[in-house]
């Protein structure tokens, strides 16, 4: 009780308000970093030789097979093979494949073996999916991803120049409608002033500095090898950030660039899917650590309610043009318009904190559930 008033005197407010000014100003120099050093995926001429693997998991994915073929359809690299595995689809996914796959096509389907005690799925499919593949580089996406033709020579030449062993990118994001709109864009908000992307590669000895998108994740088929990273992180959600930090840790390189228009995604077909799915991830995001989840929610929203109580409201302004800085700085390098993000400023907040609340109480209530299946961590 004492604590709680400590903080309504003038000298505890003072200091809390510093804290959070302080977090706010070191958020807004991480979105400038990003945007200063642009750290998109560049479309790029390659004339190697290595091969690729395609790996795409399918589960209840029905509703994307024909956008996915006609992408795959479209990918002009020449020493690609693609692998398609249907991860106990209870929707009829793998017969709609098999249907639409013609037998002079380079797609190889599979049926998944059914999950083994001590795996996420995914993380079981994409296994399996490595052992099926013959690439030297194994290129492990999604359904819902579209990829340019471009991006596989793209990404080939960037991991050539810069000798990265580890490449990821996040998408370019398609939202429909406005539960997508106001929801998917806390991953780039996230993601991009936490991190300035650029020290993801610079920084090849920080675990810390790591990030990563499993909807397009390439691993050199060597690296992995000596470290099946799905294997060794089969029980973890975020496995991709858990690939890099493990990879970085190694001394192995990185990079994770934004997509650029040469690959991108509509994640959720909904508002209602969106929330669902980025709840079972926020916790994770955090190492499930509550305690530090608590100081992040803590210094973006207490100082306000505090602040207004006790009539200092006019220091609130240098926190609002800071907050909304970061918002647009964060949705220009997003590609979404600018507009849209300054209008749903207001409510972006509480959609975080709603997304926060749910994540941990599906973690330590165990209903972290996903097409199916539990997600226990």
């Amino acid at each position: 009780m004492q604590a709680v008033q400590q903080l309504f005197d003038s000298q505890g407010l003072m200091i809390l308000y510093l804290m959070t000014f302080t977090a706010y100003c070191i958020r807004f120099l991480c979105v400038f970093i990003n945007v200063f050093s642009r750290p998109y995926f560049q479309a790029a001429q390659y004339t190697g030789s290595e091969r690729v693997s395609l790996l795409i998991p399918l589960r209840n994915e029905i509703a994307n097979v024909s956008g996915l073929l006609a992408s795959l359809r479209k990918q002009l690299y020449p020493h690609l093979e693609i692998i398609l595995l249907d991860d106990s689809s209870t929707d009829g996914t793998y017969d709609c494949l098999e249907r639409e796959i013609n037998p002079d096509e380079p797609i190889l389907l599979l049926r998944g073996k059914p999950l083994e005690s001590g795996w996420l799925g995914k993380n079981f499919a994409c296994h399996q999916l490595a052992d099926a593949a013959q690439g030297d580089v194994l290129l492990f996406s999604d359904a819902d991803v579209r990829i340019h033709p471009q991006a596989i020579p793209s990404m080939l030449r960037e991991m050539e120049i810069k000798g990265l062993d580890l490449f990821s990118i996040f998408p370019d994001q398609v939202t429909q409608s406005w539960g997508e709109k106001l929801i998917v864009p806390l991953m780039h908000y996230i993601l991009l002033s936490l991190l300035p992307l650029r020290l993801i590669w610079l920084a090849r000895k920080l675990p810390s500095l790591a990030a990563a998108n499993g909807q397009f994740i390439a691993f050199r088929r060597a690296v992995y090898d000596a470290y099946p990273f799905h294997s060794l992180l089969r029980r973890e959600i975020t496995e991709d950030i858990a690939s890099f930090r493990l990879a970085k840790s190694l001394g192995y390189g990185c990079e994770t660039l934004l997509g650029n228009e040469l690959v991108r995604t509509r994640m959720y077909g909904s508002g209602r899917e969106a929330f669902q799915g980025f709840s079972k991830n926020i916790f994770s995001m955090f190492g499930y650590m509550l305690p530090l989840l608590l100081v992040h929610i803590f210094l973006s929203y207490a100082i306000f309610p505090l602040m207004l109580l006790q009539g200092h409201w006019l220091l609130l302004y240098p926190l609002l043009v800071l907050g909304l800085g970061i918002r647009l700085g964060t949705a220009w390098l997003g590609k979404e318009p600018i507009w849209r993000a300054a209008l749903s400023y207001p409510v972006f907040w509480m959609v975080f904190l709603s997304l926060s609340i749910s994540s941990v109480w599906k973690h330590y209530t165990h209903q972290n559930i996903w097409k199916g299946r539990r997600l226990d961590a």
